[in-house]
């Protein structure tokens, strides 16, 4: 849970994943949820990851047209703060049912990341 983490849970482990649901934080579509957006904004804005190495996954629902947008800055800020991608973002519309086989690649380019 975002709103326990602090900044330097960031620097742990091999690869660190984060992932976050697509909101209409401040009146906005396609924003991150309010925690992660505080999270990112203010508890963890000073954070350098140089060197560390993250995987994305954006959450969203079809029906607006921002859809998982919340991916895009997850990898910004990563970015931003001297971080690097290990694979190419994940983007999940709706339900993860039916898109298994979307996951199962994605989390196959990760792996060798993990070993």
């Amino acid at each position: 849970m975002v709103d326990l983490a602090k900044p330097e849970d960031l620097l742990h482990g091999d690869v660190v994943v984060l992932a976050c649901g697509t909101w209409n934080t401040g009146g906005s579509e396609g924003q991150l949820s309010p925690h992660m957006h505080v999270y990112l904004r203010d508890t963890a804005k000073d954070v350098d990851l140089k060197g560390r190495s993250f995987a994305v996954i954006g959450l969203g629902d079809e029906r607006y047209f921002y859809t998982a947008r919340a991916g895009q800055y997850l990898k910004q800020f990563v970015e931003q703060h001297g971080g690097s991608l290990v694979v190419e973002p994940l983007k999940i519309v709706n339900e993860p049912y039916g898109q298994e086989e979307t996951v199962r690649a994605w989390a196959k380019t990760l792996l060798p990341h993990l070993q």
